[in-house]
């Protein structure tokens, strides 16, 4: 049950990471840094890139939920996410 509140977790964060990233850089006030999500959005636009990368980490959270004893993965990947979205709200709201 542990595992579906997490991943639950997980998916609000990347809702809230689509949102804040995709709001800092259509208003100029920061970029991707990170190098893999970055280049997505270059090959495949904003929209698009940002939106696959978030898609790809939800499909890897419902398999690890799924599948493994996810919650030694999905603690980590929500404490993560918590940070980068706390973090590009910081930056967004400035």
């Amino acid at each position: 049950m542990i595992n579906y509140i997490l991943l639950a977790l997980l998916i609000a964060l990347q809702i809230g990471d689509f949102y804040t990233t995709y709001t800092i850089i259509k208003t100029g006030k920061g970029y991707e840094a990170n190098p893999f999500v970055a280049k997505c959005i270059d090959e495949l636009g904003l929209e698009v890139g940002l939106g696959f990368t978030k898609v790809a980490v939800i499909i890897v959270g419902v398999c690890v939920a799924q599948f493994w004893n996810g919650f030694y993965v999905l603690v980590p990947a929500v404490a993560l996410y918590s940070w980068v979205v706390f973090n590009n709200y910081k930056i967004m709201v400035k």
